[in-house]
């Protein structure tokens, strides 16, 4: 075997390691979680539904590897689009496993320049990724609250004056991102 095919190997069970230590650390703190209980909830729930959220788990995954592949090759870097995708898979698992999710884009950024990207072409691309991630945001937003008004009307205040600072917060982070990145 090649010397980079026995570094890919380790890193697939450095991964695989790493999920089934997370699995027994939730299973081990969580008295509910059982494979009966697991089971039991998928069991009632709708298989189209499930295969639904797997497929926006992809296109998800797709999409922001394909965003980070299109701004760090505009930069001029040669990464691969499996390269993209390992970051954006990066930045999702390393999300889910450190506090208030703050672990993914430092990944990504990691594997970035592990690739031969400059770290400031890395963070400028990951920056620009959450302005337009933030920007997608408050745009469903406001055209949810759009077509649903009506709706948002019949609320009581204080799901009202949420929605409201829930916009206004997405308003801010996009200034704050966009003057971030100038």
């Amino acid at each position: 075997m090649k010397k980079s095919q026995i570094k890919q190997l380790c890193n697939i069970a450095f991964v695989v390691l790493l999920a089934l230590i997370t699995f027994i650390l939730i299973k081990n703190n969580s008295d509910g979680l059982t494979w009966d209980a697991v089971r039991s909830f998928f069991s009632g729930c709708n298989p189209f539904m499930i295969a639904g959220a797997l497929l926006c788990l992809i296109f998800f995954i797709v999409f922001e590897g394909l965003a980070l592949h299109l701004i760090v090759r505009k930069f001029g870097h040669k990464v691969r689009f499996y390269q993209s995708l390992s970051y954006s898979t990066s930045d999702i698992y390393y999300s889910t496993i450190t506090p208030s999710a703050t672990g993914g884009q430092p990944a990504s950024a990691f594997y970035m320049v592990r690739d031969g990207v400059p770290g400031g072409t890395a963070g400028f691309a990951l920056v620009f990724n959450l302005v337009c991630y933030t920007a997608s945001i408050l745009l469903l937003g406001v055209v949810a609250l759009a077509c649903y008004f009506g709706e948002f009307l019949s609320y009581e205040f204080w799901p009202k004056l949420l929605i409201i600072l829930g916009l206004c917060m997405q308003v801010f982070l996009l200034i704050f991102f966009i003057s971030c990145m100038v």
